[in-house]
């Protein structure tokens, strides 16, 4: 009843859980005559039945279990093979990283201009949708329209787009309801003006619960309102936040993918490492997974030479567009990183003809064989 259990609480808590015992006594007790004796206390079974029957229930007195402890011999199996994650679709990554496992909270990261929002909309958008996980993304920089063309570029991929010019990419209209239709009511983005993170993260949840979502798209830390954050309190801030987060992956099993800017650097195109994360080390210290993304330079795909002509040792010709590091595997350990080449009419990273090619599942029906070849870049090319 409540008071033998407040009452049992409140031993527990003076002499110790460890130290305790309790017995659950019966409401009633069969007689040897076949008749029922209701039973209120200890003084009721030693009145009917003896004092032997009540060092029968000490005997098998049990003890107190601790809360919020299990024994973990007794935890579920994990099985990485069947653990549900996302691939990333790029194979030299996904070496690395086998999959992003739901539960985790992923930081990416990169200079201005490096490449992360491609690779954001390319493997945490078109590839999510592909392997059939629904999307929630925040954008502090990118409007409906535009986030929707980039996507949908991305999705409907080099043989699908004619270039009109240099900027201009030109979907057939056929084409682009294909996709439509393929993904409606699986890409769900924030539209208020309030960029308060609890608010955010308030519809976050709520198109998890309701529609299904297991893919959440935050870009980027400085755009979001951390509390009442200042100068002052900004790393508290930060560090609640992305408590918060691995959090809320963990109780719902989504895939979090926050997009952090890096600090700042005296080249533009400086190849980063884990520390460059900008805000609070927390940051990376509680996120499960850190990638970061590298356009090479112009004078990196050149190379450099000695004096006799030769080329430095680590300073040869790079003949890929950019490179994604992996600083953080935490549940392998295992890091390092993958050369890609990039597809500016796609807005795509690949690594051969397969990736360069690749058909999302909005255009199963295509029976035409792949191509062969891929197309010579041309100069115009911005990426390049």
């Amino acid at each position: 009843d409540a008071p033998g259990q407040k009452m049992r609480k409140e031993a527990c808590a003076r002499l110790g859980t460890w130290r305790c015992y309790f017995i659950d006594l019966p409401e009633k007790i069969e007689k040897e005559d076949k008749t029922w004796v209701d039973v209120k206390d200890a003084n009721s079974v030693i009145y009917h039945f003896g004092k032997e029957k009540v060092m029968e229930f000490i005997d098998n007195a049990q003890e107190i279990p601790i809360t919020d402890v299990i024994d973990l011999s007794e935890a579920d199996d994990f099985d990485i093979e069947n653990a549900p994650g996302l691939y990333s679709g790029i194979k030299s990554l996904d070496n690395i990283v086998y999959k992003f496992l739901f539960g985790s909270v992923v930081i990416l990261t990169g200079a201005r201009g490096s490449g992360k929002s491609s690779l954001l909309n390319e493997i945490f958008v078109a590839e999510s949708l592909n392997q059939g996980y629904d999307v929630f993304v925040f954008s502090g920089e990118l409007s409906a329209p535009i986030l929707k063309s980039w996507i949908e570029t991305t999705l409907a991929g080099h043989e699908k787009i004619v270039m009109k010019n240099q900027f201009v990419r030109v979907i057939n209209p056929e084409v682009k309801k294909s996709i439509r239709e393929w993904y409606s009511r699986r890409v769900w983005m924030y539209d208020g003006t309030d960029n308060d993170e609890s608010k955010i993260l308030d519809r976050a949840i709520n198109a998890v619960r309701k529609f299904g979502v297991k893919v959440i798209i935050l870009d980027n830390l400085m755009t979001l309102s951390l509390g009442n954050s200042d100068d002052n309190n900004i790393w508290q801030c930060q560090k609640k936040f992305i408590v918060k987060l691995v959090s809320l992956a963990i109780s719902l099993n989504v895939l979090i993918v926050l997009v952090a800017h890096p600090r700042k650097m005296n080249r533009e195109f400086t190849r980063l490492v884990a520390d460059d994360v900008a805000g609070s080390n927390d940051l990376g210290n509680l996120s499960q997974y850190i990638l970061s993304v590298h356009r090479y330079t112009k004078a990196e795909k050149e190379g450099e030479k000695d004096n006799k002509g030769n080329f430095k040792k680590g300073k040869e010709p790079i003949n890929f567009d950019a490179n994604i590091e992996v600083f953080k595997n935490r549940y392998f350990g295992k890091i390092g990183d993958a050369d890609v080449y990039f597809d500016y009419n796609s807005m795509r990273f690949y690594e051969d003809n397969q990736g360069f090619w690749k058909r999302y599942k909005w255009d199963s029906k295509n029976t035409s064989p792949i191509p062969k070849t891929i197309p010579q870049k041309k100069e115009e090319n911005p990426f390049v």
